[in-house]
């Protein structure tokens, strides 16, 4: 890979752990959990955020060549497995992919959280 790619992806990785790490911070992005997992209350949010938070770099397979920029990852919250992917729009159009996710100023960063299994 060359060193130019290397780069911003770790440049997309760092700004994926961010908003990991600060889920409220609207300026990153936004952080949306599907129904199901909405519907186990607030009583249970607060440990999925906290177990999002908590994961770091090191809790990503080395060589995973699906999520080398850390936008997906399984994570365990209790006994109930979960995973979350983020998703790369367009600032302008929500509906349109990023052109650059390495860059926050045209890229809205949408990480969803949701049940590995029902």
């Amino acid at each position: 890979m060359p060193t130019h790619s290397r780069a911003r992806v770790k440049r997309i990785a760092a700004l994926n752990d961010k908003l990991r790490r600060e889920p409220t911070n609207r300026s990153l992005g936004q952080v949306l959990v599907t129904a199901a997992v909405a519907a186990e209350g607030d009583a249970f949010l607060g440990p999925v955020h906290s177990a999002l938070s908590a994961l770091r770099p090191k809790h990503f397979k080395k060589g995973n060549a699906l999520c080398p920029a850390r936008d997906f990852n399984l994570f365990q919250v209790g006994t109930r497995l979960m995973f979350f992917k983020v998703h790369y729009c367009a600032k302008t159009d929500l509906r349109r992919p990023s052109d650059d996710p390495a860059n926050p100023a045209q890229t809205e960063r949408i990480l969803v959280i949701m049940f590995a299994h029902t």
